[in-house]
């Protein structure tokens, strides 16, 4: 069963990205993109991702490393 937190995120990509910071830590811009599904997905996930992270157990910083975006849990998931 998912967890609480995890349940108030809209189904699907969203879902699975913040599963894996979760349960990894974190993840590459492009393996968003993957999870998310499209293009279009990532633009409106990078829109609303505050929202979204508002929602986890953890802080979610997101860092730059040559010119690739990285989503990155600090904390633990509870």
């Amino acid at each position: 069963p998912e967890p609480e937190w995890l349940r108030a995120l809209p189904e699907g990509g969203v879902r699975r990205v913040f599963a894996h910071l979760g349960e990894h830590g974190s993840l590459s811009e492009s393996d968003v993109a993957a999870l998310l599904g499209a293009p279009r997905h990532l633009r409106s996930f990078a829109l609303k991702f505050k929202e979204y992270a508002a929602k986890a157990p953890f802080d979610v910083r997101v860092d730059t490393v040559d010119n690739l975006r990285i989503y990155v849990r600090e904390g633990t998931s509870t």
